[in-house]
């Protein structure tokens, strides 16, 4: 078979005024050929709808019992800004329009614990774990000289308000 014997044809078009896309079932003809790529559906479907592949998103394809079909769905956005507005987080991520950044493990597991704490809207609020608003700062002075032990941000001593406790050669400064 040559390599062009892949057809295209969609069916069930709509148009979606509301989320500014055109959408449609895709069916790809392709008998004799193992299923096409998504990236030359899209190709073509840019052509055949006079738009670039980058507003165009292809996903959900099955292939028939026995080949030589695949029917899918499509999207076609009037720009590539209301791609980004209305389009899944992940679907974004396969076209390589936004970088998702992965939590590890513990994280996720901590966080889904936090919140199973609250109820409602306040689970989306809950994000990562609260940070200590206590950092201490211990400073040993011998001869006029300083020597300090620094425990987390000392920086936020500038900012903060500072509580000392002076217990013989050493100072404790607990910024509050």
């Amino acid at each position: 078979m040559s390599e062009g014997a892949a057809t295209i044809r969609t069916r069930k078009f709509m148009t979606n005024r509301l989320l500014c896309r055109k959408q449609m079932i895709v069916d790809v003809l392709h008998p004799g050929k193992a299923t096409i790529p998504k990236t030359e559906v899209r190709e073509k479907l840019a052509k055949m709808y006079k738009t670039t592949p980058d507003v165009i998103f292809c996903f959900g394809f099955r292939t028939k019992f026995g080949g030589g079909k695949t029917s899918g769905f499509g999207l076609i956005y009037d720009s590539l800004d209301f791609a980004k507005k209305f389009e899944p987080k992940y679907r974004l991520q396969r076209h390589g329009l936004v970088e998702i950044k992965k939590t590890g493990r513990k994280q996720r597991k901590e966080r889904k614990n936090r919140q199973k704490k609250v109820r409602g809207t306040k689970k989306a609020k809950v994000g990562a774990g609260k940070k200590d608003n206590l950092y201490m700062c211990i400073s040993k002075w011998d001869n006029g000289d300083n020597i300090v032990y620094r425990s987390k941000a000392v920086m936020a001593m500038l900012d903060s308000k500072l509580e000392m406790v002076d217990a013989g050669s050493w100072t404790v400064v607990f910024i509050m």
